[in-house]
């Protein structure tokens, strides 16, 4: 009798399946997720909740939502290098506040070196952008 070859560990671990493949090329590639027009969309982070077998998707960008029906849209437009940038750097904002505030010896280091203003000025970004956020 003879026994199936044994796959290694490491051979395991590079193993993946469609989903993660799909996510690897969308991601490598510059997409935000997947979407059908006027059906569906989903982010690169949470691929095909529908799952509906449907693989009749497309490759798309993530906007501001316009509709009020939902958090964001994906569809074929890419956003504009302003739009990128500024989603880019509120996250960057986004994360050195939260580094800082969990913190505080780090939180004091870095109002010593940039003062009170540039502190209380990353606040008020952060907080504007998540307003924003929220408004579209």
């Amino acid at each position: 009798m003879q026994m199936a070859p044994r796959m290694s560990a490491c051979m395991k671990e590079l193993r993946m399946n469609v989903k993660e493949i799909i996510q690897k090329w969308l991601e490598k590639n510059g997409y935000d997720g997947l979407f059908r027009p006027d059906e569906c969309a989903c982010e690169n982070s949470d691929l095909c909740p529908c799952c509906d077998g449907n693989f009749d998707c497309e490759p798309g960008y993530k906007s501001p939502c316009d509709c009020g029906d939902h958090d964001y849209h994906i569809g074929p437009d890419k956003p504009s290098r302003a739009e990128q940038g500024a989603r880019f750097a509120a996250k960057l904002d986004a994360k050195l506040l939260a580094g800082l505030d969990a913190n505080p010896a780090k939180k004091t280091r870095y109002i010593a070196k940039n003062g009170v203003a540039d502190y209380l000025k990353l606040c008020d970004l952060v907080r504007n952008a998540k307003n924003s956020a929220l408004d579209s």
